[in-house]
Formats: C-alpha cells, structure tokens, sequence
C-alpha cells in the first residue's frame, strides 16, 4: 500500500522545547504522510507566503499547511490544565506561530525521508525525530519548509 494512503503510517514530533519532558507528559504530534495532492498544496502555500504575503494571512496559511499532515496529539493541554481534545481546526489554540512552522517544516522532512529514513519515520520515538528539520525563523511570516 503507498506510504500516504495507508492509515497505520504515522509518525510523532516533539517541539524542541517539549524534547527534555518526561515522555509521560511530552506534548506529541501525531502525523500521516502527505499525497503529492497534498505537497502541491503545501508548494502553493509556500509560493503565496514567498510572494509577501503577510500578517494574518500568512499566519492562517501555516496552520492550514501544518493541518494536511497532522492527524492527532498528545499530552496537549490548556493554561487551566485540562486536556484538549484534538482538532486540526485548533492548532491555533496550541501552538504559536513559530511553533507551527517548527512542526510544518519537520513534517515536510519527515515525509520526504526516502528509503531507510521512511521505514523507521512510521512509528519514532519522539526523540529520534527532534532534529528532523531546522527551527524555522522567528518572524511571523516564517513558511512551512
């Protein structure tokens, strides 16, 4: 079954400031493989973001970007404490905007990884997938790569 359509393929990460937490408590990101349907929609994401687009726009593009690809999470919890339950629709509510394009770029790596990168990307540990990708830049307008 092709990597991106089969639904046991997943893959976590882990923010780099989430990387020292016990794994009990680890915020984790849950991810699928994306299909070239969905990279040529992430491509027109970061050709749009490329072009100057700014502020808000761009913000709500990242997070459309990041949403292809993330299927879940764990151990993500409120400022009251309680958990909140998963809904791509609410990344925004978790994450902030650097934080977003950290994990968009990563899960961009990730599903690129080709032949023994991708057999052990189905299920790895969190920590083997913190240095998948460069921390993206601080600015808003940082693009998913």
């Amino acid at each position: 079954m092709p990597l991106a359509l089969d639904p046991e393929k997943k893959f976590d990460l882990v923010l780099e400031t989430d990387a020292e937490r016990p794994p009990e408590e680890r915020p984790t990101f849950v991810f699928r493989f994306l299909t070239g349907r969905e990279w040529k929609k992430v491509a027109a994401i970061q050709e749009s973001i490329d072009e100057g687009m700014k502020g808000s726009e761009a913000i709500d593009r990242i997070f459309e970007a990041l949403a292809l690809g993330v299927v879940g999470w764990r151990n993500i919890r409120g400022r009251d404490g309680r958990p909140i339950p998963f809904a791509a629709e609410s990344l925004d509510l978790a994450l902030t905007v650097k934080e977003a394009a950290e994990l968009a770029a990563r899960m961009l790596a990730q599903t690129d990884a080709g032949g023994e990168d991708r057999k052990k990307s189905a299920s790895p540990s969190p920590s083997a997938s913190e240095n998948s990708a460069a921390a993206p830049a601080d600015d808003a307008t940082a693009h998913p790569r």
